[in-house]
């Protein structure tokens, strides 16, 4: 798959461009709504990549893929919270 290649060599634009356009030919495509989650985390846009994968796991909500990447930007986002809060105090 062409969007795989594009992600391990680090275009992640490439991949939310052939990921979008799968899922507008195929919206219920749960590896796609997965990868293009993971390319927007890598790329920082962490609200975007939940949203990704909670459509994905809307779709199946015991994959394993998309329930592992909205997982890892939750407790991301738990320890940035508590990091701001303790530079706050």
């Amino acid at each position: 798959m062409k969007a795989k290649a594009e992600y391990e060599t680090q275009d992640y634009y490439g991949v939310i461009s052939d990921m979008g356009r799968i899922l507008k030919s195929y919206p219920s495509h749960i590896e796609a709504y997965q990868l293009r989650g993971e390319a927007y985390f890598r790329l920082g846009e962490h609200d975007t990549a939940v949203n990704h994968f909670r459509e994905g796991l809307k779709l199946d909500p015991e994959h394993k893929g998309c329930k592992k990447g909205h997982k890892a930007i939750k407790t991301l986002l738990k320890k940035e919270k508590r990091g701001d809060d303790a530079f706050q105090a």
